[in-house]
Order: C-alpha cells, then sequence, then structure tokens
C-alpha cells in the first residue's frame, strides 16, 4: 500500500491518507480521514535501551510528551512542541531529564494535545512503558 497525502476540500486542517490499490491496472482511491487524536502503545514494551511512543493527531497542535514515573513524579518531558496533523512518533531513552539512565520499573508517557485552531479540541490520554534492566 502506499500511502499519499491530501487535503481536505474545505480547507480545514485535518489530514486524509488515500490507501492505494491496483487492480486490472485500474487505480483506486479511498480516502482516509485522521479524525481522532491516538496514543499507540509504545514499541517495545517491555523495553531496555530504546523504545517508540507513537501518535496521531488530526490537527496542528500543540503537543506535550512527559514520562512519569509510577507515583507521579515528573522524570522527563521529551517534547513541548506545535506540530502539523498527521502520524508522529518520539524515542525515549530510559534517561530522566538530567541524562540519568533511570532503573527498571514503570513509568508512564502522557500525551497532551491542545488545537491550534482556537477550538476546544484538546485532549490527553496515557500509556505503560515497562524499561527492564
Amino acid at each position: 500500500m502506499e500511502i499519499i497525502l491530501g487535503e481536505r476540500p474545505d480547507n480545514r486542517e485535518k489530514v486524509f491518507i488515500y490507501s492505494y490499490r491496483h487492480g486490472n491496472n485500474v487505480f483506486d482511491f479511498k480516502p482516509i480521514e485522521l479524525d481522532d487524536f491516538t496514543l499507540n502503545q509504545n514499541y517495545p514494551n517491555p523495553f531496555n535501551i530504546n523504545t517508540i511512543i507513537s501518535y496521531q493527531l488530526p490537527m496542528k497542535s500543540k503537543v506535550t510528551i512527559v514520562i512519569y514515573n509510577i507515583v507521579g513524579k515528573n522524570i522527563r518531558e521529551l517534547l513541548n512542541d506545535i506540530q502539523p496533523p498527521g502520524i508522529h512518533k518520539v524515542i525515549w531513552d530510559g534517561k530522566d531529564q538530567h541524562g540519568n539512565t533511570l532503573s527498571s520499573g514503570i513509568y508512564l508517557c502522557r500525551v497532551k494535545i491542545e488545537s491550534c485552531s482556537g477550538k476546544n479540541d484538546n485532549n490527553s490520554a496515557t500509556i505503560k512503558l515497562i524499561l527492564t534492566k
């Protein structure tokens, strides 16, 4: 499958993903709209060195990604920036904000989005990450 990004006909800041299918030498495009904010489970999980955190934004948003320990202490802010709509990913190396390698345990990753469109499209989600040594 080939992914082609396109624009909405009404010029709203959302993303279409077009799936491409080849059958009888005819191209068939079926639009799939990214309507919702989605935070996927990190991969790999459990992890030892690095883990990938991926998420989907339906519109241009301010994104904050923070890692917490199991008691809720802020361990590290991975991202605090404005991002375009689409699928994004960040890598966490299992270190705190000072570059210290953390011990094995359960950590939480909270992704918070705030819409840049002025609408009240704010959202957040949390996943559990397991760091092993």
